[in-house]
């Protein structure tokens, strides 16, 4: 009967432990397949981004726009923004602006805590142009025959093509009754820029 109760509790003893044992590898082998699992899954690179500034620009774009459109000499009507955009130099937030008239091109740096013009060029617009682009002579003396219909065509004493403060103009001048009238006038536009009048002394 003794025998019968040790061998029951040997028997029992080596199926616990076989069942611990399994249990413990199992465990391992979770273990193990997690880690492999978790090795495989790609890595996220992160991105830290500088803080500019800690307050919101008190210059808006709008504002900038006609800070750079007023220091060129021109408005809404002359001036063309192409490009505004916002980024840092110096840890602060600036805009850099491009805009263009007729004659010229221009390129800002505004800053957009004080509005001030921190940089700026310009660059004349030559490169789009040629002479084919110019009303032409014929177009001059139709302008100043309307201008002043009391003259002759003959009146016209001189008329040329060349630039004047970066701009393209048609000087002439007309000799008439004793007086010397001359005239400025846009090259593309037709527009007359200015005009005086005095006594003709000599050509």
């Amino acid at each position: 009967m003794k025998n019968k109760m040790l061998i029951t509790m040997l028997l029992s003893i080596i199926i616990l432990g076989t069942v611990l044992t399994a249990a413990t590898a199992k465990k391992k082998t979770v273990s193990k397949t997690k880690t492999a699992a978790k090795k495989r899954e790609p890595q996220t690179t992160k991105i830290k981004y500088k803080k500019v500034v800690g307050e919101n620009p008190f210059v808006t774009f709008v504002k900038a726009e006609e800070i750079a459109l007023k220091h060129a000499g021109l408005d809404k009507e002359t001036g063309d923004i192409t490009k505004i955009l916002m980024e840092q130099k110096d840890k602060e937030l600036v805009y850099k602006i491009a805009l263009h008239s007729d004659y010229n091109d221009y390129s800002y740096i505004i800053g957009s805590k004080e509005g001030k013009v921190l940089n700026y060029s310009l660059r004349s617009r030559d490169y789009l142009l040629s002479n084919k682009d110019y009303i032409g002579n014929d177009k001059v003396r139709d302008i100043i025959l309307e201008k002043m219909p009391e003259i002759k065509d003959s009146d016209i004493y001189e008329i040329k093509s060349e630039k004047e403060n970066n701009l393209p103009v048609y000087k002439v001048r007309v000799i008439r009754s004793g007086k010397e009238y001359k005239f400025i006038i846009d090259a593309l536009k037709g527009k007359i820029l200015k005009s005086e009048e005095s006594e003709f002394t000599s050509l």
